[in-house]
């Protein structure tokens, strides 16, 4: 390295103010004032706490200063997790996670259908009550039409239980038995050529069964 003026050039070591010994790469000149000489050394750096460095938060403050992992992450507000993937308490989940309907927890409000459940709604037509309000549903008055006996579960054998038997004696019909509790049944499966029963005091629900050849 030199210096000078007027078109001259001198090495720094030759002047009389400066002390160069045993010069090595980065070094800097300071100044000794005992000994009023400039002097090769190496650059003291100094140090610098995270409260020096003007442009840092608090947290990025309490962040350099942590002196584990688990206070970096409290620093930050990752809690205690240790961030590794997993399903425990202390681990995380991915970014991806799906849980599956089995792994969803009910709530007082929110439910989580069963398969059972789900087969029945579809069962449901769509607008399946729409043509009359609940109420016309359940009013008796808006229930006509006829229905087989066989399609009411036991109710041929209800009535079979009940009903009272007169039976064609070959010659004549019995009279109706009073106070029967439900109809009488007329039987003259024995004879094609029974008359029909005497229709004097028949009720509502007495029937006759003849014979399958009778007229």
């Amino acid at each position: 390295m030199g210096f000078g003026g007027g078109g001259s050039t001198s090495s720094i070591g030759t002047s009389t103010d400066v002390a160069i010994s045993n010069p090595a790469d980065t070094q800097v000149l300071t100044y000794d004032g005992a000994v009023a000489k400039w002097k090769n050394a190496t650059a003291a750096g100094g140090a610098v706490s995270s409260s020096q460095i003007t442009d840092a938060t608090a947290v990025g403050q309490s962040v350099l200063t942590a002196a584990s992992t688990t206070a970096a992450r409290t620093a930050i507000g990752a809690g205690t997790s240790s961030l590794a993937l997993g399903t425990t308490g202390t681990t995380a989940k991915a970014g991806n996670y799906a849980p599956t309907a089995d792994q969803v927890s009910e709530t007082t409000t929110n439910k989580v259908m069963t398969a059972a459940e789900r087969t029945k709604l579809t069962g449901v037509a769509t607008g399946a009550t729409a043509n009359a309000t609940d109420v016309l549903l359940r009013d008796r008055t808006t229930h006509t039409g006829l229905q087989a006996i066989a399609t009411v579960t036991s109710l041929q054998t209800e009535l079979n239980a009940r009903e009272t038997l007169v039976r064609w004696s070959g010659t004549a019909w019995a009279a109706r038995p009073s106070g029967a509790p439900f109809g009488v049944a007329f039987i003259s499966t024995n004879d094609a050529n029974a008359p029909s029963p005497p229709t004097t005091g028949l009720l509502v629900g007495d029937i006759w069964r003849k014979h399958p050849d009778a007229a």
